[in-house]
């Protein structure tokens, strides 16, 4: 996952301006890509407990029974 979100950030900000780095350079790619990888790891994680959480308390019944 975080190796596709790794490219995933590189390929949005394909033609992207960061700071004073030019359109279109690696270390430009490679920034969009370490910061995708890392907001995608801490949203994505507290996407996926809400989500089982959820799951967890609706089936509470049949897994602790």
């Amino acid at each position: 996952m975080v190796v596709f979100l790794f490219l995933f950030g590189g390929l949005i900000a394909w033609n992207e301006v960061v700071g004073s780095n030019f359109a279109g350079s690696c270390l430009v790619r490679a920034d969009a890509g370490i910061r995708m990888a890392i907001f995608g790891q801490v949203f994505g994680g507290l996407f996926a407990f809400v989500l089982i959480l959820m799951v967890n308390y609706i089936y509470k019944e049949k897994i602790f029974n």
